[in-house]
């Protein structure tokens, strides 16, 4: 596994793990979906609440992430990511993947 995790998970052992405060912002963008129908105000209402993208610090102590919402860059992203519905990519195969909360 390499890269960044996505918004809701964390990296520990190789594994993604639950970051439980993350999570929440996760439920919240899924449900304000159902109401809203619209990547595009969903973004705007994000924004305007104060909400960001996922704020990842390399190994190098490099800060990135944090940013405004649109619709490309998360939450399109966010809303067909296998990983919120259990499963993990590898090399264009699909896996089910385990759960562990950190």
């Amino acid at each position: 596994m390499g890269g960044n995790p996505p918004l809701g998970y964390d990296i520990c052992d190789r594994n993604l793990v639950i970051n439980p405060e993350e999570a929440k912002l996760i439920r919240h963008i899924f449900n304000r979906f159902l109401i809203l129908r619209s990547i595009t105000n969903l973004a705007r209402k994000l924004n305007q609440q104060g909400h960001r993208t996922k704020r990842i610090i390399s190994k190098t102590g490099k800060e990135y992430g944090a940013q405004l919402f649109t619709k490309a860059n998360l939450l399109r992203r966010t809303l067909i990511n296998p990983v919120y519905k259990g499963f993990v990519t590898h090399k264009n195969a699909i896996y089910e993947g385990s759960m562990k909360v950190s």
